[in-house]
Order: C-alpha cells, then sequence, then structure tokens
C-alpha cells in the first residue's frame, strides 16, 4: 500500500514537472514571437570575415551582409535576421533572411553565401534543380546570374549569381508570382563592396 502511494505521488510529481517544462517551451515560443522586429542571432563561431565593415553609410533599411560585402534595402515591414558560421579551417558561410510574419501572404527570402571557390561549371551544376523552361538571365548587384523555378517539396524561385568566384544564391518561398515580384524588388537594391 506503501508503495502504490509513493508511486502515485511520484507520478503526479512527474507530470506537473512534464507539465511545467511544456509552459516554459510554450512561453519562450510565444516570448521569441513578439520580439522586436529586428532579429539578430549571434555569431555561431569568431570568423575572420567578421572584422568587415561597410565602406559607406547605410541607408534607411539597408543592411550589410559582412562576409558576402553585400548591402541590402529591407521593405517597411519585414523583418531582417542573419546567421553567420564559421570555422579557421573551413570556409565562412552566411544564411541571411527578410520575412513577414503574415498569415495570409507569407514571405521569405533566404540568402546564402559561402566564402568558397566556385567554378563556371559548378555554378552551371547548381542551375540544374531550375525547371529548364522557367530560367532566365537576371543581374544582381551588377552581376550576371540566372533565376529559376525549382520545383518540389523544396519549391521555391532562386537567383544565383556568381561574384568574383563565390556563389551567391536567393531563395523565395513561397513560390508565388507576388512574392517573386517583392523578391525582385529587394534584389534591385543590392550592392557590394568591392
Amino acid at each position: 500500500m506503501r508503495n502504490t502511494k509513493r508511486r502515485f505521488v511520484l507520478t503526479i510529481i512527474g507530470l506537473v514537472v512534464v507539465i511545467a517544462g511544456f509552459m516554459k517551451i510554450f512561453a519562450d515560443r510565444n516570448q521569441t514571437s513578439t520580439a522586436p522586429q529586428e532579429k539578430t542571432i549571434e555569431t555561431l563561431e569568431a570568423t575572420k570575415s567578421s572584422n568587415i565593415t561597410p565602406q559607406r553609410t547605410l541607408g534607411k533599411n539597408e543592411r550589410f551582409v559582412a562576409p558576402a560585402k553585400l548591402y541590402i534595402t529591407v521593405p517597411e515591414g519585414m523583418n531582417y535576421r542573419e546567421e553567420i558560421a564559421g570555422d579557421p579551417a573551413r570556409s565562412t558561410t552566411v544564411g541571411f533572411y527578410i520575412e513577414n510574419d503574415s498569415e495570409e501572404a507569407p514571405y521569405e527570402l533566404y540568402g546564402v553565401y559561402q566564402d568558397k571557390d566556385f567554378t563556371e561549371q559548378g555554378f552551371k551544376q547548381a542551375q540544374q534543380e531550375m525547371e529548364q523552361d522557367s530560367v532566365q538571365d537576371t543581374i544582381v548587384g551588377y552581376y550576371d546570374g540566372v533565376e529559376g523555378l525549382v520545383m518540389g517539396p523544396k519549391g521555391r524561385y532562386l537567383t544565383l549569381i556568381l561574384k568574383n568566384g563565390k556563389l551567391i544564391s536567393f531563395s523565395t518561398i513561397p513560390a508565388t508570382e507576388e512574392n517573386k515580384d517583392i523578391t525582385k524588388q529587394i534584389l534591385s537594391t543590392v550592392s557590394f563592396d568591392e
């Protein structure tokens, strides 16, 4: 009888701990979703590129993606964040996001730059995931590139440019015509430090 009561008490304590844990997770998620519009994710590891600073003053809503030496303007009402990962033995990779929180018209532009040499052949291979009848030439910040639709479970509009032998990709999800137009407007603001 005593063991049954002890198990019952331990079971109740365990349930309270589990429920408290779920409540904490839920509270943390709600807190991050109501965070200020500008989201910042700390650098995962210090990299040599973290010392790169813009060569000019940033304009209103303009951001500087240091490893890529890229300037991009964030539309009013959208959020910006970036993640940088680096290891002295490997190349630096930066991911940057421009997104809104709208459930009615969701939008995300996800850019990736990797400080790694990319050949023209590799650039052509990267284009292979695009629907070939959707591929078009484009220019982003005076650099030639291509854009096209990628179908499948990770469907998106994809823009690729090769800047000084480094690949920069811009993915737009969901892949709607409206979102493609927003991305074209954002990419028209892109410029680079050389």
